[in-house]
């Protein structure tokens, strides 16, 4: 629910999530049941409660997975919270995208683009630590009828965390 009205389902990116994390050994939080909170909208959800826990007692990197409709153009939106997505980060998207033919929009302003109440705009400011927003079209979200672009997805995932990992060790003493 957002702001009580039902929102679509985002299938597919809690499997996005961990099989990226498998390959890269990051760490994932994702939601395991249905809920009524919607953790990417709403300030005091349980998610983003665990989401902040978690970042404030290990600082790192949000690379915060989302779903949306094939409407919306692109297999990827890429949602920078009004150009704050650090810009090494954005690098690593974008040039990740072109490695695996990823067709992709970024957006800074505008729907999908990690507007002011999102987690992704939260922990850039509140936290100030990384984040970036990605919107995946459904289509590329099917492991089971598409399993090429789904496992494509996932090794192109697992290529932004090995990225920030990498960041965050140097970015430590």
């Amino acid at each position: 629910m957002r702001d009580g009205v039902p929102k679509h389902r985002e299938d597919n990116t809690a499997r996005l999530a961990t099989e990226a994390a498998r390959l890269s050994g990051a760490r994932t939080l994702v939601l395991t049941a249905r809920s009524h909170e919607d953790g990417n909208w709403d300030g005091r959800s349980r998610f983003r409660t665990m989401v902040t826990e978690v970042l404030q007692a290990d600082p790192g990197v949000l690379i915060d997975i989302h779903g949306m409709r094939d409407e919306h153009g692109p297999d990827l939106i890429v949602g920078t919270s009004g150009g704050r997505t650090p810009a090494w980060l954005l690098d690593a998207v974008t040039a990740g995208a072109s490695r695996f033919s990823i067709p992709t929009e970024v957006r800074d302003h505008g729907h999908l683009s990690a507007g002011p109440r999102t987690l992704t705009a939260m922990v850039l400011g509140e936290l100030a630590m990384p984040a970036v927003q990605l919107e995946f079209a459904a289509r590329v979200r099917d492991a089971y009828l598409s399993p090429r672009r789904f496992d494509e997805i996932v090794r192109f995932l697992a290529g932004i965390a090995d990225t920030a990992q990498a960041a965050d060790r140097q970015a430590r003493p």
